[in-house]
């Protein structure tokens, strides 16, 4: 079982989120909530760079999140994410195992 961090335990952003909040942005960067599984680019409204909007027919899987934490600007070149990524593995899968958390359906873990 993968662990799930707490709330703020890597990002001060990311957090349960009610249904109020699935409807606003967070002030840095887009709502997370269902991104996993969910299309690139999916929060109608918010100011994506035209790389990352050049990706919206593409879907967040375990392995795109997990190339894109690991180098965001490896993974979108002209990404306006400022964020340098996470090189520890562990790390980076617990962060996925909380983005996957913030789901009423949460996709299924790869076998």
């Amino acid at each position: 079982e993968i662990p799930i961090p707490k709330r703020g335990e890597f990002f001060g952003n990311l957090k349960k989120v009610s249904l109020e909040e699935r409807l606003r942005f967070w002030g840095i960067g887009p709502n997370l909530y269902d991104v996993v599984g969910g299309p690139h680019a999916h929060m109608a409204g918010y100011d994506y760079s035209d790389a990352m909007k050049a990706l919206h027919d593409k879907k967040w899987t375990f392995d795109a999140l997990n190339q894109f934490l690991y180098n965001p600007r490896g993974y979108v070149s002209g990404t306006k994410m400022t964020f340098a990524g996470i090189k520890n593995d562990q790390e980076r899968a617990n962060v996925i195992a909380y983005l996957r958390s913030l789901s009423d359906n949460p996709v299924p873990l790869p076998k």
